[in-house]
């Protein structure tokens, strides 16, 4: 492989990186560089683009939230993130490990058997 092939691999992949930074998934990023959505993959795993992309403060800010008592769907509204990116912030910590304790989750079995019987009355 000549030094041109490699030094224009380098610069594609950098430029790949550059557009996951901004949010672009793989399929937009092979779209604008002409090239295959799978060589964008193999960019993305061999740098751990994922790792680098998550920033720790968006995971210590949900936690922050959901030990102050916000719901799933507030946190998701606030940090504009799903609600499967919250839980996946939340399940590795301690606290959220613990959520016997939670106050949030006292009675819930109780609504959930309300609810049926309302909807069964209805």
């Amino acid at each position: 492989m000549s030094s041109k092939v490699r030094n224009e691999t380098v610069t594609r992949e950098q430029e790949a990186y550059r557009f996951y930074m901004m949010g672009l998934n793989s399929k937009e990023i092979a779209k604008l560089l002409d090239v295959s959505f799978r060589t964008v993959q193999g960019y993305m795993s061999r740098g751990k683009w994922k790792e680098k992309r998550e920033p720790e403060a968006l995971k210590y800010e949900a936690l922050k939230l959901y030990q102050l008592g916000f719901t799933y769907v507030e946190i998701t509204k606030r940090l504009t993130v799903s609600r499967t990116t919250v839980y996946n912030y939340l399940k590795h910590t301690r606290d959220f490990k613990n959520r016997e304790n939670d106050p949030r989750r006292k009675g819930q079995k109780k609504r959930n058997k309300q609810l049926k019987a309302a909807k069964d009355g209805i």
